[in-house]
């Protein structure tokens, strides 16, 4: 029956008072009724009802077994599906149609040879229409055009539809490529005897050739299509639209159900001032939350069970079940999980792109990974419990930045971590380099995560996800398998490549485990669906609800208004109804909004709540701007501190202090005792895996690793500054392999280049000093000092980078710099302007020599060896002695002597003022806190 001659739907208005899915029961039990008593079977298999909330469809259908059981009977039940199924459920099948990915592989071949200017019109200044670009252009194009399908309108025909609807905009030839592009499209898709799966709907639409066997209820599909109004206006003798509404709301709704925009942009909700709470930020409208939850269920007669919270935003559910949860009510967040979000996708993705990268961080991501471990114990492996594998990672972290890991660095410096990344990688082809076709990779995919997940281990809570999510991975992965032999050509990729093809083109989501007695928080779909009798809604900020218009490159709000298609009028009326409809059947309800977003920029209340007379509007828009329903002090979720704010943590008063401290430690002290606390004490280290490059003290560790090596070379070569260059830059090449790995990247290669200017130098320096008669008595030389204090002994350790002797007595202690600029040590040592020292380093290091015996009657003086990025024209300089005398050395003494007393005494607090950079500790210091000395203070009273 064509569109034009159908008679209306029909309309069955529900009412309200009660919740919706009871309506909807109530009038399909009066519809299709059961019959005499002696039936034993209440049969619906003759219904299909369309509803677009998978939950919704859930609850109606445990609400129609009910029913059914009530009067004594056994439900046959209907067919309950989604609105937009029913456009494949109603037209004959095609053998010919081609597949969502035969579609987007067509696309992409049409893409790599059309004109490259037609690309330039679609948009402008892409870099590129290959790898994840291109990707990504062709999931937008088929999206793009099987929506405008959707709204009645070829792609093709766009720039023609534009111009008859009055469009005269400058980027037209932005349409007329598009709409090239489509063409293009099409006229491959015939070359190859396929057609399109929308264009095969539409055309039977067009054609009258729909048809079903069943009776259709729509309920609550406020937001169709235009092609499936078409469809269902093709078959209306069979279609039944209950309308949550009374009858006297009729010309608010067209013959399918669906509210009419015009009608309802002027209406509002009928609301009470007391159900209306208005808090400052985000944080407060949590706390407003669970302030609404106690106060409907204190004394209410309901339990948390009763009570439903619906979010209009994803970002706002799970700080609002975090705090329902910390005050003592257990709460599920119900939705779905993208696919690439599911614990398979994320596992297998990070393996791609390790065996791809071979990254240090990488690797370090995927063993952290919960499903990483349980298949690494599956295989035997991993058997400690999981920080065991964190520590070794921040270890060789911490230990080498290795440009790409290879199985000689695995047996060296990570030998812990070799057989586990052995375990991972065995899951993959050993030709990952090798592009393959698409359908290539679906064997390796499936392959890896069989591995992966064929195995007992996973907690009983995480089956469900699991479960689904690898469903609906392994039927994308069957899908591409199936292209194998055909006659639509595929690109050839890598691994990952694939990888992302398959998880963007999916474009799938998987739902959320559910504890159904858990405290329910759904999203704005289910706000007149959800049958709780207590309803708490957030987040009802204008742009929030109702939704502001998503951005789209090609079809802006403006342009769609002009087309006719799915416009924020048509989506408002859609969330018009549904906030009536929710308000209008619960016992209870608190609609909340807020004055500022998680990001403190200012917000406006949804219009919705400023509705009523002008009076009401004003008052309660003053209500808002003033914000006087801010969450009560006395409902705390945790307790945070002292008025919620962050607290230093100052030192207890007693605590116990390290019996041996560095040389280099009393620098830190001398800075901060707190960040000497935090680091020595505490021993709080800064841990990362994204080490793409050798930070400061990285790169001198690696300088101090060759030089070590100038106390082996053969007596033979000490003779020739040549041979001496030579061993040096082999000790290099050494040193960066073991730290770094056999291939180093870029970055890396630049570092050790620059290693070796700075080393460059030293040949002929070290060649005169063995001329000159010096000779390296140690190298990295630990060394320990007792020191007695205030009772006790403390011990002072050292490790010293050189001491060399002279024939004559002579002692030389030198420390290596890799300063920029040849600098004086004394300098920065000892701050004359304050007259103070600011490092003890190299003074504690002359007793540390002196105590040993073979140097105690020599003249020993302390001093850099610097290795600058620009050396000197005189290479002497480089080396810089400080010559302290014996007032400075006591002067030195007596200062280390007060910084190892107060250390003894526990002396950590207050932090210092000046000690204000970036070291991993400025957080905890609050160096830029703007009442910092306030957090000072208050931290010192708590601990009082």
């Amino acid at each position: 029956m064509r569109e034009d001659v159908a008679m209306p739907a029909r309309r069955i208005f529900l009412g309200q008072g009660q919740p919706l899915l009871d309506l909807a029961v109530a009038a399909i039990a009066r519809a299709y009724p059961a019959g005499d008593v002696s039936t034993p079977a209440w049969d619906l298999t003759g219904v299909l009802i369309a509803i677009p909330s998978d939950r919704a469809r859930r609850q109606l259908l445990d609400r129609l077994v009910a029913r059914a059981e009530a009067d004594g009977r056994v439900l046959l039940p209907p067919e309950l599906t989604a609105p937009e199924r029913l456009m494949r459920l109603a037209v004959p099948n095609d053998p010919t149609l081609a597949t969502p990915w035969q579609s987007l592989l067509v696309r992409r071949s049409v893409l790599e040879r059309v004109d490259p200017a037609a690309i330039e019109a679609l948009i402008p200044n892409a870099a590129s229409v290959s790898g994840a670009a291109g990707e990504s252009l062709v999931t937008w194009m088929m999206r793009t055009s099987d929506e405008l399908l959707l709204e009645g309108l070829a792609a093709e025909t766009l720039p023609d539809r534009l111009r008859e609807a009055g469009v005269d905009i400058p980027s037209m030839a932005r349409y007329e490529a598009f709409a090239l592009l489509e063409r293009a499209y099409l006229e491959a898709l015939e070359r190859l005897g396929l057609k399109d799966r929308w264009r095969h709907v539409a055309g039977c639409v067009e054609r009258g050739e729909v048809r079903v066997e069943r009776e259709i209820l729509l309920l609550g599909v406020m937001s169709p299509q235009r092609l499936l109004q078409r469809l269902l206006r093709c078959v209306s003798d069979r279609v039944t639209a209950l309308v949550g509404a009374p009858e006297g709301d009729a010309e608010a709704f067209d013959d399918l159900g669906v509210a009419v925009g015009e009608v309802w942009a002027g209406r509002s909700p009928t609301l009470d001032d007391a159900c209306l709470r208005f808090v400052e930020r985000a944080t407060d409208q949590n706390v407003a939350v669970v302030e609404a939850i106690e106060g409907h269920t204190r004394g209410a007669g309901y339990d948390a069970g009763d009570v439903a919270v619906v979010t209009t935003s994803p970002t706002l559910s799970e700080p609002i079940r975090a705090a329902i949860t910390m005050a003592g009510t257990s709460a599920a967040v119900i939705g779905s999980m993208p696919l690439e979000q599911t614990p398979p996708a994320t596992l297998l993705g990070l393996l791609i792109r390790f065996a791809e990268s071979r990254r240090l961080d990488d690797l370090a991501v995927l063993l952290r990974h919960p499903d990483a471990l349980l298949y690494l114990r599956h295989c035997g492996l991993a058997s400690a419990p999981p920080p065991d594998v964190v520590g070794v990672l921040d270890r060789v972290a911490s230990e080498a930045v290795i440009g790409e890991i290879d199985a000689s660095w695995l047996r060296g410096q990570a030998e812990a971590l070799g057989p586990l990344v052995e375990a991972l990688l065995a899951l993959l082809p050993g030709d990952l380099e090798r592009p393959r076709l698409l359908c290539g990779w679906a064997g390796v995919i499936r392959s890896a995560l069989e591995g992966l997940y064929n195995h007992e281990g996973h907690a009983k809570e995480a089956l469900p996800l699991l479960g689904e999510s690898l469903e609906v991975l392994l039927e994308q992965i069957d899908a591409v398998s199936q292209l194998a032999g055909g006659v639509v050509e595929q690109p050839e990729l890598s691994l990952e490549e694939a990888w992302g093809w398959l998880l963007d083109a999916a474009s799938a989501s998987v739902g959320l485990p559910v504890d159904e007695s858990a405290l329910a928080i759904v999203g704005v779909l289910e706000l007149a669906f959800d049958p709780s009798p207590v309803l708490v809604v957030a987040g009802l900020n204008e742009g929030q609800f109702p939704a502001r218009p998503r951005p789209d490159r090609l079809l802006p709000e403006s342009l769609r208004v002009r087309l006719g298609i799915d416009t924020a009028t048509r989506r408002c009326a859609r969330d018009l109804w549904a906030l009536g409809t929710a308000i209008g059947s619960r016992d209870r309800v608190t609609l909340i909004a807020t004055g500022r977003s998680a990001e403190d920029d200012p917000l406006l209340p949804s219009l919705p709540l400023l509705g009523g007379d002008r009076a009401t509007q004003i008052a309660r828009l003053q209500r808002f701007l003033t914000r006087r329903d801010a969450a009560a002090e006395r409902l705390q979720v945790i307790e945070p501190g002292k008025a919620n704010r962050f607290l230093m943590a100052c030192p207890p008063a007693s605590v116990a202090v390290p019996e041996r401290v560095s040389v280099t430690a009393f620098r830190d002290y001398i800075s901060c005792p707190y960040r000497f606390y935090l680091k020595h004490v505490r021993r709080l280290r800064v841990s990362g895996d994204a080490a793409y490059e050798l930070d400061a003290a990285g790169f001198g560790t690696l300088m101090h690793e060759v030089l070590a090596t100038l106390k082996d070379v053969d007596p033979a070569d000490r003779s020739s500054e040549a041979r001496i260059g030579l061993w040096l830059d082999e000790a290099l090449d050494r040193c960066a392999r073991a730290r770094m790995g056999a291939v180093l990247s870029p970055t890396l290669r630049l570092q050790v280049m620059q290693a070796r200017e700075r080393l460059a130098p030293v040949a002929a320096m070290q060649h005169a000093r063995w001329e000159q008669g010096w000779e390296i008595v140690a190298v990295e030389e630990s060394l320990r000092l007792p020191v007695a204090v205030g009772g006790r002994t403390m011990t002072i350790k050292g490790k010293i980078d050189r001491i060399d002797r002279h024939p004559d007595g002579g002692w030389q202690v030198l420390d290596y710099k890799t300063f920029d600029n040849v600098d004086d040590p004394r300098k920065k040592h000892w701050r004359s302007s304050v007259e103070t020292w600011i490092d003890l380093q190299l003074p504690i290091y002359l007793d540390l020599v002196r105590q040993e015996p073979v140097a105690a009657a020599g003249d020993i003086d302390t001093g850099y060896w610097v290795l600058p990025a620009k050396p000197s024209a005189d290479t002497n300089d480089h080396i810089v002695l400080c010559g302290w005398n014996d007032e400075e050395i006591k002067s030195a003494r007596a200062e280390r002597d007060r910084i190892l007393e107060a250390i003894a005494s526990g002396i950590f607090w207050p932090p210092s003022d000046q000690a204000r950079y970036e070291d991993g500790y400025e957080a905890l210091c609050a160096d830029y806190a703007t009442d910092r000395e306030d957090l000072i203070e208050t931290a010192r009273e708590e601990v009082s």
